[in-house]
């Protein structure tokens, strides 16, 4: 021990110190060697362990330090801004998903421009099957850009709605709308990628083609003017047919309105003749002259009659004589022009032949209606000569037995001329 102690004190300090320090690391290493192994920490560790071993080495590492506690934090809860954070994630997929739809509609559209112009349409434009086909698909694509735009203009709607959103339930229902859109663009991209395939087809078939003289563009530019053509002859018909049934509505109201006017003056006249008769039974049937003339006054009083009875019938039937003009019948087929106007001489029918009975009075009778006739307007056939077709009589039958049997009546009535 002696010994120690005299060969410690001939040492130098600063070599004292060095084996002071080797021997207590020496010490440390030894105990910490020897001491019992402890698990490794899985990686799996929950916080709640991780949290606990935090506190425990701050316990341990200040004296005076408060009680050690076990209580596990709590971490609040908001369902609110968990369900926000879901569905901006929700609004990045649905974004990047439109943004694609609208690059694969930009990528089409181009493709289609340019086939309008190049070599590869005109090929197409030789093919009357495969231009139908690619035109078809130009009008699709315009249906798929609109219902593209609604799928944007839904997706800027719904991320309003979300920025808006205050309450739990704006939010649930905002996520409700978004998982609606699923399907609207899943079917725009299943359409987008079934256009794609069939231009593609329609360029393969067309590939080995002769080309066009016209390009797609110059073709379907003159379609469209076809079909301008087209609805306007379809509108001008629509309105001349308008016309016609206004003028057919308006002639029909004038026929009532006549035929009123006609019962009432056949009732006026039966009530004259029945006056008539009444005045021969009585003494002052002296009046008349004579028994002819009473013979004559009844007549004409009964002819009068059936003529207000059988007027609208006399109008529609010889309205080819009636109506003011300015031709006149010479003999058949042959019309000469007057200067005066007015309705047609019972002494140029006469001349005619128009009033004879038979065949011939009624082919005389059709020239003098509808041939070289300036009141002629094609309301019934036209008689050019040759025979008569049932459609001739039709008209020309009631036309003749009214003009023979109140030739002289119409001329009293200034109906026709004399």
């Amino acid at each position: 021990m002696i010994v120690w102690q005299n060969l410690i004190r001939r040492m130098p300090m600063p070599f004292l110190t060095f084996v002071s320090v080797s021997m207590l690391l020496a010490i440390i290493v030894g105990s910490y060697l020897l001491r019992e192994p402890t698990p490794t920490p899985s990686l799996h560790t929950n916080r709640e362990n991780v949290t606990q071993s935090a506190g425990a080495i701050q316990q341990s590492s200040y004296e005076g330090a408060q009680p050690r506690t076990n209580a596990k934090p709590e971490i609040a809860s908001n369902p609110l801004a968990d369900l926000r954070q879901e569905l901006h994630a929700e609004f990045e997929l649905k974004s990047g998903r439109i943004k694609q739809l609208r690059s694969d509609l930009a990528s089409i559209s181009e493709e289609l421009k340019r086939l309008q112009d190049d070599e590869d349409g005109k090929k197409i434009a030789g093919s009357e099957e495969n231009f139908q086909r690619l035109v078809g698909l130009m009008r699709y694509m315009a249906s798929l850009e609109e219902t593209a735009s609604v799928c944007e203009s839904q997706y800027s709607r719904l991320v309003a709605e979300e920025v808006g959103a205050t309450k739990l339930t704006g939010l649930q229902g905002t996520r409700k709308s978004l998982a609606a859109t699923d399907s609207q663009l899943a079917s725009l991209a299943d359409d987008v990628s079934n256009v794609r395939l069939s231009l593609r087809a329609v360029l393969s078939v067309c590939q080995n083609l002769s080309p066009a003289a016209k390009t797609i563009r110059q073709r379907i530019a003159a379609i469209e003017v076809d079909s301008k053509l087209d609805f306007a002859q379809k509108l001008k018909d629509n309105q001349d047919a308008a016309a016609i049934k206004q003028r057919e509505e308006i002639a029909n109201a004038e026929r009532e309105k006549a035929d009123a006017a006609a019962k009432l003056q056949a009732a006026k006249i039966e009530l004259e003749a029945a006056k008539i008769r009444v005045a021969e039974s009585d003494a002052s049937s002296a009046l008349l002259k004579n028994d002819a003339e009473k013979e004559r006054a009844a007549e004409k009083a009964k002819l009068e009659a059936e003529f207000q009875r059988e007027l609208p019938q006399i109008r529609s039937s010889l309205a080819l004589l009636l109506a003011s003009g300015k031709s006149q019948p010479e003999h058949a087929g042959y019309q000469n022009t007057v200067e005066f106007a007015g309705p047609m001489s019972l002494k140029a029918l006469q001349g005619c032949g128009a009033l004879q009975e038979g065949e011939a009075g009624l082919k005389n009778l059709g020239f003098a209606m509808t041939y070289g006739n300036d009141r002629y307007k094609y309301s019934v056939p036209q008689y050019i000569g040759g025979a008569l077709t049932k459609e001739h009589l039709s008209y020309l039958e009631p036309a003749s037995r009214f003009l023979r049997k109140y030739q002289y009546l119409l001329v009293e009535k200034k109906m026709l001329a004399e």
